[in-house]
């Protein structure tokens, strides 16, 4: 199982015990920092010395 099939199945096991509204919340949390991270990601300074 991928990283995002896990997710998947804990959004939806989320989805089944918590309050919807909390769990939408938690997902766009979620995008935000991931398109947080994307925008910022630049190559060239990942690099080992």
């Amino acid at each position: 199982m991928g990283s995002a099939g896990f997710d998947g199945l804990l959004f939806a096991l989320a989805f089944a015990i918590l309050d919807t509204w909390l769990v939408a919340a938690s997902l766009l949390g979620a995008v935000i920092v991931n398109l947080v991270i994307a925008v910022n990601h630049r190559r060239d300074r990942y690099v080992g010395l």
